[in-house]
């Protein structure tokens, strides 16, 4: 009986907007990735599916699969009232209360209906008496739940126009049917009521829905795969029109050297014979690390000088903003009390708004500070100073150089002006000689200065200091269109029908935004980074250093390898991008050239090779052309793939 009565009293003790109390000391973007769920389809060895929760961190998926983006809409909708203009808000939100009681009570009913059924079990075993006096007690606590129901039903019928007169009579109609048919435990057919609810919350839903397109309120969700050129848009069903490739499967296991390889092992080949004829290994791969310093540097040149151009045209501006509400003191006394105190608001507005640009152009201040100590430097060695002091700036550190940053500050100051009384703008205008409209002009300025910086710079710079490109902003795929709560929001990221391909280790960014009149309300970004799982197999040209049995040094050769390696398939709600030893060690063989003989032109050798990821290999083997001492071991990496800061020039 205890049970029953703290169910149900539970259920009634909903407060109107209980449910959003709290809402604001959440994180918005948290709540975003809550009502975001991933289901993985493709070629699983237990044939089924996998079930993934958004979130910040990244996710792994197999190259052969296709995506389900799932999306909680009722958790979207809670989010979005919480982020709508007070004009918006009160209705949406009255309206989603109503509905998330609804659902509250509906979780809840099995329960209800537990409860009530071990009643009856224990007025049969304890006497009638008993028996009715217990049902009584429980048709009282049921009746709060009817209460809650009836509710809703009336709200409901009153906002489609039902005449009061009426009401109670049509709400009565909907509710004798509870009371209906066979099964009934006491006075309630528990089915009819659960039918009923679910009708309810539905016409809520429905309701809402139409609240949210009156509001313009929209979803919008883009899906990139980065490829070492930029990157590029994935085809999302019902958000853009992407051209897609024919459905090809990525083989897993190939034997094949394919043509990136081939130039590899060409270069590994080049970069061996010069060790050989200088006997300097050090120096020879230092300037390989050189040339490629070397051709980046012209681009990190232009960003610097784009940093000075961005400074004089909003820092200088920025610094005399931060301070006017002191320059206009001795002005706002001498004016009425009304118009003084509106006029000392807006000059605090905009002195916040002035110290907040001086935080924007930090990042291209410390990046500007590196000019002077870089300027008697060789490439190499700017792009050493460089990449090391801008790896301790943040993550917001590229902002400064986005010219959506400063259109986005336009429209900031432009509101402050419009929220401000006329006699209060003019009155500032009037005492700051002008600042207003040079602030205004300066941050035009700032957007047409960052129109020419490269985007592979960019690009190039948050590899650099992240070692991916989440941050990088994406350019608007073809047809990409904002969707409407009404129009359903799930849809398929396919990998297998992907325009160009893709291959394990590249990165899928899926930005997720909520919009109301075109406008941004939040956005967020997921990270899936393509993995291979189950049995895979592929070559790899890399630098070997070859020891022969029997003598002290080593050679420099070119290899390539040949490994089999097997990664466990992850289960729900497992990242999948495990850093687990065995997931990266591999086995196979290895071939190289090699010079152990005077007088044979061609000489192979054939080794078993242990892998360590797909960078680092050691084994030891036959030379096949050698009659002594034929024994030889190695260990190889791949140079110019190493991750750091000269192997992402790479990438």
């Amino acid at each position: 009986m205890r049970r029953l009565c703290s169910i149900l009293l539970g259920l009634t003790a909903c407060l109107p907007y209980g449910a959003f109390a709290s809402l604001g000391a959440q994180d918005h973007v948290a709540q975003g990735r809550a009502a975001i769920r991933y289901l993985e389809k493709g070629e699983r060895s237990d044939g089924g599916t996998r079930t993934i929760a958004a979130g910040p961190a990244t996710i792994g998926i197999d190259v052969n699969s296709s995506i389900d983006i799932l999306v909680d809409e009722d958790a979207l909708r809670t989010l979005i009232t919480t982020l709508l203009p007070d004009a918006h808000r009160a209705d949406l939100r009255m309206v989603t209360e109503r509905m998330h009681q609804l659902e509250l009570l509906l979780d809840q009913i099995s329960e209800v209906t537990t409860a009530l059924q071990d009643l009856v079990v224990a007025a049969q075993e304890e006497g009638v008496e008993d028996f009715i006096a217990r049902r009584r007690v429980s048709s009282r606590a049921a009746a709060g739940m009817f209460d809650a129901l009836e509710a809703a039903i009336g709200s409901r019928l009153a906002a489609e126009g039902t005449a009061q007169a009426a009401l109670q009579e049509a709400v009565d109609a909907i509710l004798n049917r509870t009371q209906q048919g066979p099964g009934r435990l006491w006075n309630f057919q528990w089915d009819t009521v659960t039918v009923i609810m679910q009708e309810e919350i539905e016409f809520l839903r429905s309701d809402l829905n139409g609240r949210l397109n009156a509001s313009n309120v929209t979803v919008r969700i883009q899906a990139n795969l980065l490829r070492p050129d930029g990157p590029d848009p994935i085809f999302l069903p019902g958000y853009n029109k992407v051209e897609t490739g024919p459905v090809v499967r990525y083989p897993k296991v190939a034997f094949a050297i394919s043509e990136e390889e081939e130039r590899a092992f060409a270069a590994y080949d080049s970069l061996a014979s010069r060790i050989r004829e200088t006997n300097d290994a050090r120096g020879e791969i230092t300037a390989v690390l050189r040339r490629e310093a070397v051709e980046q540097f012209p681009e990190i040149e232009r960003l610097l000088a784009t940093a000075s151009a961005l400074d004089g045209a909003v820092g200088v501006i920025a610094v005399r903003m931060s301070g006017l509400r002191a320059q206009l003191q001795s002005t706002i006394q001498q004016l009425d009390v009304g118009l003084g105190v509106q006029a000392d608001s807006l000059a605090l507005e905009l002195e916040i708004f002035g110290h907040g640009l001086l935080e924007d152009l930090q990042p291209a201040k410390a990046f500007l500070s590196l000019r002077s100590p870089t300027a008697g430097m060789t490439a190499v060695d700017a792009m050493g100073e460089i990449l090391g002091a801008f790896r301790f700036l943040d993550e917001d550190a590229l902002q400064a150089f986005r010219p959506e940053k400063w259109e986005e500050r336009g429209r900031e100051l432009e509101n402050i002006l419009s929220r401000a009384s006329a006699e209060a703008v003019a009155v500032v205008r009037r005492s700051t000689s002008g600042l207003v409209d040079e602030l205004t002009n300066s941050l035009e300025e700032a957007n047409t200065i960052l129109q020419d910086v490269h985007s592979s710079t960019l690009v190039l710079l948050e590899r650099l200091r992240t070692n991916d490109a989440i941050n990088v902003p994406f350019a608007p795929p073809p047809g990409l269109t904002a969707r409407s709560f009404s129009a359903g929001l799930d849809t398929r990221l396919d990998l297998l029908t992907i325009a160009g391909g893709r291959e394990p280790g590249q990165r899928i960014v899926l930005t997720y935004e909520l919009m109301q009149d075109g406008e941004v309300l939040l956005e967020w970004t997921d990270d899936l980074l393509i993995q291979s799982y189950g049995l895979s197999g592929a070559t790899a040209a890399s630098l070997a250093f070859v020891q022969r049995h029997g003598e002290s040094k080593f050679k420099p050769n070119p290899i390539i390898t040949w490994t089999l390696r097997y990664r466990g398939w992850p289960g729900d709600n497992e990242r999948g991008v495990g850093t687990s030893f065995f997931n990266h060690l591999g086995f196979g063989l290895s071939t190289t050239t090699l010079d152990f003989v005077d007088d044979e032109s061609v000489e192979i050798g054939l080794a078993a090779t242990i892998s360590l990821g797909d960078l680092i290999f050691v084994g030891g083997g036959v030379n096949l052309q050698a009659s002594d001492d034929r024994t030889f071991w190695f260990f190889s990496f791949r140079l110019l793939e190493i991750p750091g800061v000269f192997g992402a020039l790479r990438q």
